[in-house]
Protein backbone atom coordinates (compact mmCIF):
# COMPACT_ATOMS: atom_id res chain seq x y z
CA UNK A 1 0.00 0.00 0.00
CA UNK A 2 1.07 3.50 -0.72
CA UNK A 3 1.73 5.92 1.91
CA UNK A 4 -0.77 8.35 1.87
CA UNK A 5 -3.41 6.12 0.31
CA UNK A 6 -6.36 5.23 2.46
CA UNK A 7 -7.20 1.37 1.58
CA UNK A 8 -10.87 0.94 1.42
CA UNK A 9 -11.75 -1.95 4.40
CA UNK A 10 -15.47 -2.26 4.11
CA UNK A 11 -17.98 -1.69 0.86
CA UNK A 12 -21.72 -1.35 0.60
CA UNK A 13 -22.64 -2.82 -2.77
CA UNK A 14 -25.97 -2.79 -4.16
CA UNK A 15 -27.30 -4.32 -7.26
CA UNK A 16 -30.25 -2.45 -8.01
CA UNK A 17 -33.47 -3.56 -10.15
CA UNK A 18 -37.07 -2.44 -11.17
CA UNK A 19 -38.68 -4.63 -8.26
CA UNK A 20 -36.19 -5.73 -6.07
CA UNK A 21 -32.41 -4.90 -5.22
CA UNK A 22 -29.73 -6.86 -3.84
CA UNK A 23 -27.25 -5.69 -1.16
CA UNK A 24 -24.05 -6.92 0.72
CA UNK A 25 -21.80 -6.08 3.10
CA UNK A 26 -18.37 -7.10 2.10
CA UNK A 27 -15.17 -6.20 4.00
CA UNK A 28 -11.69 -6.78 3.26
CA UNK A 29 -10.62 -8.75 5.92
CA UNK A 30 -13.64 -10.44 7.24
CA UNK A 31 -15.22 -11.32 3.60
CA UNK A 32 -19.25 -11.50 3.43
CA UNK A 33 -20.97 -9.67 6.54
CA UNK A 34 -24.18 -8.98 5.21
CA UNK A 35 -26.22 -9.48 2.47
CA UNK A 36 -30.46 -9.46 0.85
CA UNK A 37 -32.50 -9.24 -1.10
CA UNK A 38 -34.99 -6.17 -0.63
CA UNK A 39 -38.21 -4.62 -2.42
CA UNK A 40 -37.62 -1.35 -4.04
CA UNK A 41 -39.42 0.12 -1.38
CA UNK A 42 -38.31 -0.70 1.13
CA UNK A 43 -34.76 -0.13 0.42
CA UNK A 44 -34.54 3.21 2.01
CA UNK A 45 -34.56 2.11 5.66
CA UNK A 46 -32.78 -1.02 5.04
CA UNK A 47 -29.71 0.69 3.21
CA UNK A 48 -30.09 3.06 6.40
CA UNK A 49 -30.13 0.43 8.82
CA UNK A 50 -26.99 -1.14 6.86
CA UNK A 51 -24.94 1.82 6.50
CA UNK A 52 -25.36 3.26 10.35
CA UNK A 53 -25.00 -0.85 11.32
CA UNK A 54 -21.34 -1.24 9.17
CA UNK A 55 -19.89 2.07 8.35
CA UNK A 56 -18.93 1.27 4.83
CA UNK A 57 -16.02 3.78 3.41
CA UNK A 58 -17.39 3.19 -0.09
CA UNK A 59 -21.18 2.53 -1.40
CA UNK A 60 -21.37 0.76 -4.86
CA UNK A 61 -24.37 0.91 -7.25
CA UNK A 62 -24.71 -0.85 -10.05
CA UNK A 63 -24.97 1.48 -12.96
CA UNK A 64 -28.19 -0.23 -15.03
CA UNK A 65 -32.04 -0.68 -14.34
CA UNK A 66 -33.18 1.14 -11.48
CA UNK A 67 -29.57 2.85 -10.75
CA UNK A 68 -31.22 6.13 -11.30
CA UNK A 69 -34.00 5.87 -8.86
CA UNK A 70 -31.77 4.28 -6.24
CA UNK A 71 -29.04 6.81 -6.50
CA UNK A 72 -31.86 9.42 -5.92
CA UNK A 73 -32.68 7.67 -3.02
CA UNK A 74 -28.99 7.20 -1.29
CA UNK A 75 -28.37 10.79 -1.88
CA UNK A 76 -31.45 12.01 0.21
CA UNK A 77 -31.20 9.72 3.23
CA UNK A 78 -27.79 9.63 3.83
CA UNK A 79 -24.04 11.95 2.49
CA UNK A 80 -21.83 8.97 1.24
CA UNK A 81 -19.28 8.00 -1.04
CA UNK A 82 -21.52 6.64 -3.61
CA UNK A 83 -19.33 5.17 -6.85
CA UNK A 84 -21.43 4.01 -9.76
CA UNK A 85 -19.98 0.49 -10.98
CA UNK A 86 -20.37 -1.49 -14.46
CA UNK A 87 -22.41 -4.60 -13.97
CA UNK A 88 -21.44 -6.55 -16.68
CA UNK A 89 -21.28 -10.06 -15.92
CA UNK A 90 -22.42 -10.17 -12.26
CA UNK A 91 -25.55 -11.84 -13.26
CA UNK A 92 -23.50 -15.30 -14.27
CA UNK A 93 -21.02 -14.50 -11.66
CA UNK A 94 -23.88 -14.42 -9.13
CA UNK A 95 -25.56 -17.66 -10.44
CA UNK A 96 -22.14 -19.44 -9.59
CA UNK A 97 -21.67 -17.74 -6.33
CA UNK A 98 -25.35 -18.97 -5.12
CA UNK A 99 -24.33 -22.28 -5.92
CA UNK A 100 -21.01 -22.44 -4.29
CA UNK A 101 -22.78 -21.40 -0.75
CA UNK A 102 -25.76 -23.41 -1.50
CA UNK A 103 -24.61 -26.89 -3.68
CA UNK A 104 -27.20 -28.59 -5.11
CA UNK A 105 -27.89 -31.78 -3.14
CA UNK A 106 -29.58 -35.24 -4.42
CA UNK A 107 -29.67 -35.97 -8.08
CA UNK A 108 -29.53 -31.94 -8.98
CA UNK A 109 -25.73 -32.90 -8.15
CA UNK A 110 -25.51 -34.26 -11.49
CA UNK A 111 -27.38 -31.38 -13.48
CA UNK A 112 -23.87 -28.94 -14.67
CA UNK A 113 -24.39 -26.07 -12.79
CA UNK A 114 -24.86 -24.03 -16.10
CA UNK A 115 -28.22 -25.71 -16.49
CA UNK A 116 -29.72 -24.60 -13.30
CA UNK A 117 -31.11 -22.00 -11.93
CA UNK A 118 -31.49 -20.92 -8.68
CA UNK A 119 -34.34 -21.57 -6.81
CA UNK A 120 -34.84 -18.08 -5.43
CA UNK A 121 -33.94 -14.35 -6.02
CA UNK A 122 -29.62 -14.08 -5.91
CA UNK A 123 -29.16 -10.21 -6.84
CA UNK A 124 -27.84 -10.27 -3.04
CA UNK A 125 -24.87 -12.59 -4.75
CA UNK A 126 -24.79 -9.87 -7.56
CA UNK A 127 -23.64 -6.84 -4.88
CA UNK A 128 -21.43 -9.85 -3.57
CA UNK A 129 -19.43 -10.08 -6.90
CA UNK A 130 -19.52 -5.63 -7.46
CA UNK A 131 -17.84 -5.39 -3.55
CA UNK A 132 -15.16 -8.67 -4.05
CA UNK A 133 -14.48 -7.35 -7.87
CA UNK A 134 -14.04 -3.24 -6.19
CA UNK A 135 -11.84 -4.95 -3.70
CA UNK A 136 -9.57 -7.26 -5.91
CA UNK A 137 -9.31 -3.85 -8.37
CA UNK A 138 -8.21 -2.15 -5.17
CA UNK A 139 -5.58 -4.58 -4.14
CA UNK A 140 -4.48 -4.91 -7.61
CA UNK A 141 -4.34 -1.15 -8.57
Amino acid sequence: MKSGTAKVQCILAIDPGKKKCGLAVVSANQGILHREVVPCEDFTPVFQKLFRQHRPQKVLLGGSTGSKEIAEAIQESTDVDLKLVDERHTTEMAKVRYFQEFPPRGLWKLVPIGLQTPPTCYDDFAAVVLAERYLEEQTDG
